[in-house]
């Protein structure tokens, strides 16, 4: 009973290991053959939300037609009230070869997240008066903040306004597959039910 008991215990303390890292790391989505490309129309209802593009629950990006993106799931236009601008909320974003950030192609940035250096959406591309060049050129990262998600992003279109017209190709969600964390659950809980059986029929 004493070697089952701390079988158990070793058993707990594996659990705990193998769940706390997957709780706080980061989720990088990366890119392949499911990306999404996202288009706005120009001068096309940014009330509608066929026109929101609903990354997560929390992040939802859109542009008026004038001014830059907002997220429409908090927000109701593009925020320079400010100085800086602050949308679209709950992001942050990282260009190539901007703002300090090492040159990177289009799916190569979101891996290497913890060496680049993330801004509010228009200061990572420069201000105003750089952001419609550099973006139609440059791939980045788009952090959503509240869901620590990294996702690769390259914009091909970029509508002066007005109009607010744009196009990016995006990283999609991954597919719903078990974590390591989940994996070492399941095997590990197995294994306590299987003690907590034995010892039963043990009595």
């Amino acid at each position: 009973m004493a070697g089952e008991r701390k079988l158990v215990k070793a058993c707990v303390v594996a659990i705990v290991l193998a769940v706390t890292p997957a709780l706080r790391a980061a989720t990088i989505w990366t890119t392949g053959p499911g990306d999404v490309t996202f288009n706005k129309p120009s001068n096309s209802d940014e009330t509608d939300p066929a026109f929101w593009d609903k990354i997560t629950n929390s992040t939802w990006i859109t542009r008026g037609n004038t001014k830059g993106l907002y997220n429409a799931k908090t927000e109701t236009f593009f925020n320079d009230v400010v100085d800086p601008a602050v949308s679209p909320a709950n992001t942050e974003w990282a260009f190539s070869g901007l703002e300090g950030n090492p040159t990177f192609g289009y799916g190569d940035g979101a891996a290497q997240y913890l060496g680049l250096t993330f801004d509010l959406w228009e200061d990572s591309l420069g201000g105003t008066g750089s952001l419609a060049s550099n973006i139609q050129t440059l791939p980045g990262v788009l952090h959503i903040i509240s869901d620590d998600i990294y996702i690769d992003i390259q914009f091909s279109f970029w509508q002066q306004h007005p109009g607010g017209g744009f196009t990016y190709l995006r990283a999609a969600a991954p597919t719903a597959t078990p974590e390591p964390g989940s994996l070492a659950i399941l095997v590990l809980g197995a294994g306590v039910l299987g003690l907590k059986g034995r010892a039963g029929r043990r009595r």
